[in-house]
């Protein structure tokens, strides 16, 4: 009870509020040797707040917040963006080394207490907090799910995109490589776009089928992005997303892209999640799910959103595949994105 009460206090002088009911704080939720940074931005009247966990490892949350989808989740939901561990304007002491999906896992669970304590406790209606994880937060996310008594908290689970499954991940994204790099190989291609598929097509036959360490991992994911770029200027209709899409891939902190600059803090948590599944676990998750996928997603393939709705246990699971999207439709199709996301935990525009 302590932390929540020292968290409220120091929210007296970071948060402000322009209007009845709108919540815009921004604070640290310490534990152990971090301080987690959090910014919860919204419309608190619509009883719906999200936890979002961002990609990476090592990335932010500060990309998802410039997203053209944002603007649409403020105004009817509450955002809840928590930069994890050694990452993004979180801070702290903790040695590389000793990073670990279970001590990022526990720091969800204590952000989950004082969002409680804030936001929940008092709160007339019926609020309802969710968690949703990007990329590697698809990743941290069903470790909170499957390893805690968290589904008995939330309201339900999001996951867009999300590295669940390491050597599934890694087996899909070479297959469907593989397979569109053929398929574009046997078309009409200017000498350019055949050489970078060319490339492409070498890359990810020369990937290990299973991954050994982070550099398999690096390899086949540089030609997951290289085959991105291409299908963005021949497939999608829609120059804005597009651009936006390239945009957030040339950001550090923007999933699985750039593991090289975020450097230590992914090769460790990667290395140690290298051979880590949690697709059986979903057969006990009872939890509502939403799955949301892009159809040219060669960083993680929507075949692993189709094996989740297989075997998931919940009796209310949707699995949204965007068709004009790759690994961050918030960017590509922000306006059905952000209505997926809004229709599905029950707060509509």
């Amino acid at each position: 009870m302590n932390r929540p009460l020292c968290l409220l206090t120091a929210l007296a002088f970071t948060g402000c509020a322009s209007e009845p009911g709108w919540i815009d704080d921004r604070f640290f939720v310490r534990n152990g040797d971090a301080d987690l940074y959090i910014h919860a931005v919204g419309d608190g009247t619509s009883n719906r707040f999200i936890l979002f966990l961002h990609g990476g490892p090592g990335g932010g949350s500060a990309t998802y917040e410039l997203a053209p989808s944002a603007p649409t989740l403020h105004e009817n939901a509450v955002m809840i963006y928590m930069d994890q561990r050694s990452s993004g304007a979180s801070e702290g002491t903790t040695p590389t080394e000793d990073l670990s999906l279970e001590l990022l896992t526990d720091d969800v669970l204590v952000v989950m207490d004082v969002i409680e304590e804030l936001y929940l406790k008092d709160r007339a209606g019926d609020p309802q907090l969710w968690l949703m994880g990007h990329s590697w937060g698809g990743m941290l996310g069903p470790s909170v799910l499957f390893t805690t008594d968290a589904p008995e908290r939330l309201a339900g689970w999001i996951e867009v995109n999300g590295a669940h499954d390491i050597p599934k991940l890694h087996a899909d994204s070479r297959e469907m490589l593989l397979t569109h790099a053929d398929e574009r190989l046997a078309g009409d291609l200017d000498e350019d776009a055949r050489e970078a598929w060319k490339e492409i097509q070498d890359l990810a036959n020369k990937a290990k089928v299973v991954p050994k360490n982070v550099d398999d991992m690096l390899e086949l994911n540089e030609a997951a992005h290289n085959a991105t770029e291409l299908i963005d200027e021949v497939v999608f209709e829609n120059p804005d997303g597009a651009h936006a899409m390239g945009w957030l891939l040339e950001r550090q902190n923007s999933s699985l892209t750039n593991l090289a600059s975020i450097g230590p803090v992914a090769t460790v948590l990667l290395e140690e999640n290298l051979e880590r599944s949690w697709s059986d676990d979903y057969r006990e998750l009872t939890l509502p799910t939403l799955l949301i996928g892009g159809a040219y997603d060669f960083v993680v393939p929507p075949t692993l959103n189709d094996d989740i709705q297989l075997r998931i246990a919940s009796d209310r699971v949707e699995n949204v595949l965007f068709e004009e999207s790759a690994h961050t439709p918030m960017f590509s199709e922000p306006d059905a994105y952000a209505a997926t996301v809004l229709e599905f935990i029950g707060s509509t525009p």
